[in-house]
């Protein structure tokens, strides 16, 4: 199995995603999210690593937010909306969808779902 890093098609990615369980689509946002910060592992059984995770958050690209939102993207909506959630609550309008593409947006909406549901999970699973 050849497995392609999602932000830079680095191939020696596929040792994390097989050290971390990587079963292929239908895997869970926190094996995805585990893989992304491979990086931070040796942060993962740090006191702090919560703060250490939502900071990580900023420096996920605008293709690795966009291929966690294709692979999750029915739980993310449904997050939303059981919240009750809308663009106004992310700080955003309608004005700031149509015109360009919506990169700034869905970075917001996908690392807010990262951070409320999924970051907690991390956090306890690494515990």
């Amino acid at each position: 199995m050849v497995c392609i890093s999602s932000s830079n098609g680095d191939a020696v990615a596929a040792v994390t995603y097989l050290e971390d369980g990587y079963a292929g689509e239908g895997v869970s946002a926190v094996a995805d999210m585990r893989y992304l910060m491979s990086a931070y592992r040796q942060y993962f059984n740090r006191p702090d690593k919560m703060v250490i995770f939502q900071v990580a958050l900023q420096y996920l690209s605008d293709e690795d937010i966009a291929w966690i939102f294709r692979r999750h993207s029915n739980a993310i909506i449904e997050w939303q909306s059981n919240e009750g959630l809308g663009l106004y609550e992310f700080g955003f309008s309608l004005s700031d969808v149509l015109p360009d593409g919506c990169r700034h947006v869905l970075r917001e909406v996908v690392t807010g779902w990262l951070h409320r549901e999924i970051l907690p999970e991390l956090y306890a699973e690494s515990a």
